[in-house]
């Protein structure tokens, strides 16, 4: 039987503790230090740094970290894997790197990267690609004000690009598939009539909708709903 491999995690999310790599690396033997940071909120916070400065769409808490932890992990051999690159992975490394050459540290740092398609959009639409706004299955952030407590957020994913609420039927969704009427993108982020009027955002931090519980028929369903932004009705 192989030695087993110790794995201590120090984050769930953006803006957990920074205390908890150094506790890891202190608490117990260790062989790798994971972190987590991209959660849809995570990533919605990212890009909004992206776009106020280039490069820095990754977690600099992770950096902080890796400043209390680097010669510990060094000194005893522990692994550190992280997706903290988020947006911006060679910045990331960049950034790490730049806080080993102040420590007088030497370590291999490496990140992967090559699924960021923005700078490729010209030439897959050009080559006949098909890529719609909206996709089942994409991020969102769903804002609000209800019961005029303060604003409030939820995240979640896209059920629904497309929902028809007055359809009857599948096959009636699909002949009136290029019908713009009651057309409605189904999320499922916690939302009420209180939401209703909100942005919802995508992971770029775009407004993709306006947030609209009103209809009583959405409600039996326990559905969240908004209407596309650039709809022309």
């Amino acid at each position: 039987m192989s030695d087993p491999i110790r794995i201590a995690n120090c984050s769930g999310f953006y803006g957990d503790r920074l205390s908890a790599a150094a506790e890891m690396v202190e608490g117990g033997p260790i062989d790798v230090l994971t972190g987590d940071w991209l959660a849809e909120l995570t990533m919605l916070i990212l890009a909004r740094t992206q776009a106020k400065r280039p490069g820095g769409g990754y977690a600099r808490s992770f950096v902080r970290q890796m400043e209390q932890v680097m010669g510990t992990c060094l000194d005893r051999g522990i692994r550190v894997v992280a997706n903290a690159g988020g947006l911006d992975p060679d910045g990331c490394a960049e950034a790490v790197a730049e806080v080993a050459d102040r420590l007088g540290l030497s370590p291999t740092i490496a990140y992967v990267d090559g699924d960021n398609l923005l700078p490729r959009l010209d030439d897959l639409l050009a080559a006949g690609v098909d890529l719609p706004d909206l996709v089942t299955g994409e991020p969102i952030l769903c804002a609000g004000n209800p019961g005029g407590r303060g604003i409030v957020y939820s995240s979640g994913i896209i059920s629904s690009p497309n929902f028809m609420l007055t359809a009857p039927n599948a096959l009636v969704v699909h002949y009136l598939r290029h019908d713009v009427r009651d057309r409605f993108i189904q999320f499922d982020a916690a939302s009420n009539q209180g939401n209703s009027g909100g942005p919802l955002i995508n992971a770029l931090g775009e407004q993709i909708g306006v947030v609209s519980n009103k209809s009583p028929v959405l409600l039996d369903y326990f559905l969240s709903s908004a209407i596309e932004i650039d709809v022309d009705v």
